[in-house]
């Protein structure tokens, strides 16, 4: 868990990008767990996957990584720091890891998103804001539905989130 998690939702993440998925999807929201795992931390390798067409009309790879949204648990200021830095503070939305993690696990996260020192309306953007304009956004689409899926990057499935838990790195958000 403790690599192999990070390691495939990165992994995840590469295949949506350079599948051309957000350039056909733009209004999707993508949410990866663990402040968007490796991807803030070795962003100055995005850009030699894509070869010799690194910028395309959606722009660079670290662009196209940058439609992600993100969540809060990294384990350090630090490590939410970057994941910041990289996606934006628009992009980060408050989580936990319950049920993992015993019983500080929410103290935890909180302690994590205030040892920021952020803004106030930064904050209210983690802590609440940010997850009411992705979710709401979804649910008001013209289905006036939101569907959530988890994504599996390891059997490339998806299942419906109601289905037995399943290691899922990445929570999808599909506006219809």
């Amino acid at each position: 868990w403790g690599l192999g998690w990070p390691f495939e939702t990165s992994l995840a993440m590469a295949r949506l990008v350079h599948s051309g998925l957000f350039e056909r999807h733009p209004k999707l929201a993508v949410i990866a767990h663990h402040g968007g795992a490796m991807i803030p931390f070795f962003c100055d390798r995005l850009e030699p996957l894509d070869g010799e067409s690194s910028a395309s009309a959606a722009g660079s790879a670290a662009d196209r990584f940058r439609c992600f949204h993100v969540d809060t648990i990294v384990g350090t200021p630090a490590a939410l720091r970057c994941s910041i830095d990289f996606f934006g503070v628009d992009r980060v939305l408050f989580a936990t890891d319950m049920p993992f993690g015993g019983p500080g696990v929410v103290r935890d996260a909180i302690a994590t998103v205030e040892a920021l020192e952020l803004s106030e309306a930064d904050r209210a953007n983690v802590f609440h804001a940010n997850a009411e304009r992705v979710l709401l956004a979804a649910s008001a689409s013209a289905a006036g539905a939101i569907r959530i899926l988890s994504f599996c990057s390891t059997m490339r499935t998806f299942w419906p989130a109601s289905t037995t838990f399943r290691a899922s790195p990445m929570v999808v958000a599909f506006r219809e």
